[in-house]
């Protein structure tokens, strides 16, 4: 909460708000003196394992593309499917076809989650019928994304929350 709702901004103070001029921003692997890149919190995981190979890191905030909302997060669930995926525990048989579509040594997409509620923080080029504000609900499908402050999701797959409904 608080004034991370808003992201930060790596500039001369670092992710983690130290001053500190010379920190490396993890955001693109460089060592700048001023870095504007606008980042979140995220859970990422790098490689398949027990639960403690997630980490939480300060990534990149996406930003809205056409036909898209960015959402910042209110709540994320935690699925069985997340756990197997994070774990590479896969059913017998599907295990190489798995890490082909999921990645070999780790998951492709870092940023496990597919299932969320938030509000809508922007929209991208060519979304009509949501705006900032608006409460919803939704699923990312295989892009996943969604166990981080903030993810960017089709609008097409949004669901306004109704009113009296809360986010968790």
């Amino acid at each position: 909460g608080g004034a991370r709702d808003a992201g930060t901004t790596c500039g001369t103070r670092g992710h983690n708000g130290r001053a500190d001029d010379d920190h490396t921003c993890a955001a693109h692997a460089q060592r700048p003196r001023r870095c504007d890149v606008v980042t979140m919190r995220a859970v990422t995981v790098e490689r398949y394992g027990r639960p403690d190979v997630a980490r939480i890191v300060e990534v990149p905030r996406p930003v809205p593309g056409k036909d898209a909302v960015l959402v910042r997060v209110v709540a994320a669930a935690v699925t069985s499917g997340d756990a197997r995926i994070s774990g590479a525990r896969f059913p017998p048989g599907f295990g190489l076809p798995a890490r082909l579509a999921f990645g070999m040594r780790g998951p492709r997409r870092r940023i496990l989650g597919n299932v969320f509620s938030g509000i809508i923080e922007d929209v991208g080029p060519g979304v009509a019928n949501l705006a900032p504000g608006h409460a919803v609900c939704g699923m990312t499908g295989m892009s996943m994304g969604a166990h981080a402050e903030y993810v960017s999701v089709a609008a097409r797959r949004v669901a306004a929350v109704p009113s009296g409904v809360s986010h968790s």
